[in-house]
C-alpha cells in the first residue's frame, strides 16, 4: 500500500482537489465534493490508499499499531495500557483473519457479507472443528471494525452476532428484569443494597467496577462519574481493557441518592475508620462480591421468587438505553463507550456538538425517572 506523506487542498467552485505526495515524491490527485472533504482527510490521516481502496489488512495494521502503543504506555507505568501477552494473543487470532479475508476491500464488507459469507465459513466444521476458535476470530474482526467506525475511517454498519449453535455448551444467561421488577426488588433489599442495585441499573457498570468506586470518582458539579478501577478476584485492579477507563454522566436522581447515602453511611455500616469507598465493608475497604451478591440479588430472588444476577442489571441498562438513544437520536457508538466496549475517541468525536452532550445527559435522566 502506498504511504502518502503530505497533502494539499485546493478548492475550486463546487469541487475540491486533494494533491497527495508519496514517499517517492510522486504526486497523485483526488477530486471530492466539499461535504466529503473531512471524510477523505480523516482517511489520509490514517494512511488510506486512495487509489487502490482500503483492505481489512490495512485496517488491521492500524488497529495493531494502536494496541502496541497501549503496550508501550503500560511499560512506561501508565494505567491506560495493556499487557504484552494480551497484544500477542490478539495478534495471533488476527493472523487467522488475515489469511482468509485480509485482502477484502472494506467497502465490500456489509452485514449481508458477514451473514452470508464470513459466519458460515467460520461455523463450517470442515474449516474450524473448534467453534470457540472460530468465535474468537470473529471477535477480533468485530474489534477491528469497531476501531475503524469509532474513528470514522469507515462508515458505521451494525455487526451481526456470532451464535455458536448447539454443538457447544452455552453459558446460562439469566433473564433481564423489567422496570417494574427492578422497582419491586428495590423495595425488599436493605437501604445499603438498594443504592448499590440502583447504581448498577442506571449506569450499566460491571459489579467489579461498582464496588471499586470511590467518592473522589464522582464530580457532583459536572454530574459525572469516572471509572478508573475494578475488582479482579478479591483485589483492587485497573479495568481489564483501556476502554474500561471512561467518564459517564449520572442521573440527577441518582446523584441525590448518593449524596444522602454518603451522609448516612454510618447508619448502614459499622465502619472502623473513615473510607473513600462508596460501598465499603466494616473495615473501610471495598465490599466483597460474594457478600454483596448474597445480600442483594440472591436475597431478592428468594424473597420474590425471581432469578436475576448482577449481569441482569447491566443488560437491563443496555436494553432500556438502546430504546432511549433511538428516541433521542443519539449515535449508538456513544453507548458502546459508556458501556466500556469502545474507546474514548467515540465520545470525543460525537460530543463536539453541545446538543449531543445535553441529549446524552438527558438520556440517563429518562431511565432514572422510570425507576425512581
Amino acid at each position: 500500500m502506498k504511504k502518502y506523506l503530505t497533502h494539499k487542498v485546493l478548492k475550486s467552485g463546487n469541487r475540491v482537489r486533494i494533491t497527495l505526495v508519496d514517499s517517492k515524491d510522486e504526486k497523485s490527485y483526488v477530486d471530492v465534493s466539499p461535504k466529503n472533504l473531512e471524510k477523505y482527510l480523516i482517511k489520509f490521516k490514517y494512511g488510506v490508499d486512495f487509489q487502490n481502496g482500503f483492505t481489512l489488512n490495512s485496517l488491521a495494521d492500524k488497529y495493531l499499531n494502536s494496541r502496541w502503543q497501549l503496550v508501550l504506555n503500560r511499560r512506561k507505568g501508565s494505567a491506560e495500557g495493556i499487557k504484552t501477552t494480551t497484544y500477542d494473543t490478539e495478534a495471533g487470532w488476527i493472523k487467522h483473519l488475515r489469511k482468509i479475508w485480509g485482502e477484502t476491500n472494506l467497502n465490500d464488507i456489509s452485514p449481508l457479507f458477514i451473514l452470508d459469507v464470513m459466519i458460515p465459513f467460520l461455523k463450517d466444521f470442515d474449516n474450524y472443528k473448534d467453534i470457540t476458535s472460530a468465535e474468537k476470530i470473529y471477535n477480533v474482526f468485530q474489534r477491528i471494525m469497531n476501531f475503524g467506525m469509532e474513528r470514522e475511517i469507515i462508515n458505521y454498519i451494525k455487526l451481526p452476532k456470532f451464535i455458536k449453535g448447539r454443538k457447544t455448551q452455552q453459558r446460562v444467561v439469566r433473564p433481564t428484569p423489567t422496570v417494574e421488577e427492578v422497582q419491586k426488588i428495590l423495595t425488599v433489599v436493605s437501604p445499603y443494597y438498594k443504592v448499590l442495585l440502583l447504581t448498577l441499573a442506571t449506569t450499566g457498570l460491571r459489579i467489579g467496577e461498582c464496588l471499586a468506586l470511590q467518592w473522589s470518582d464522582i464530580d457532583f458539579d459536572k454530574k459525572t462519574l469516572t471509572i478508573k478501577r475494578s475488582i479482579s478476584g478479591n483485589e483492587l485492579d485497573v479495568p481489564k481493557t483501556e476502554n474500561g477507563f471512561r467518564t459517564i454522566p449520572l442521573a440527577d436522581k441518582l446523584l441525590k441518592v448518593l449524596r444522602n447515602f454518603k451522609i448516612d453511611i454510618y447508619k448502614y455500616v459499622d465502619l472502623a475508620k473513615p473510607t473513600d469507598f462508596i460501598f465499603p465493608d466494616n473495615k473501610g475497604s471495598f465490599k466483597n462480591k460474594s457478600v454483596a451478591r448474597n445480600n442483594s440479588v440472591n436475597f431478592a430472588n428468594k424473597k420474590l421468587n425471581m432469578n436475576f444476577d448482577f449481569q441482569s442489571y447491566r443488560r437491563f441498562f443496555r436494553t432500556n438505553m438502546e430504546e432511549i438513544y433511538d428516541q433521542l437520536k443519539i449515535n449508538p457508538l456513544i453507548l458502546d463507550y459508556r458501556f466500556g466496549h469502545a474507546s474514548r475517541t467515540v465520545a470525543e468525536r460525537h460530543y463536539i456538538a453541545k446538543h449531543l452532550i445535553n441529549s446524552e445527559n438527558e438520556s440517563v435522566n429518562v431511565l432514572a425517572n422510570k425507576i425512581i
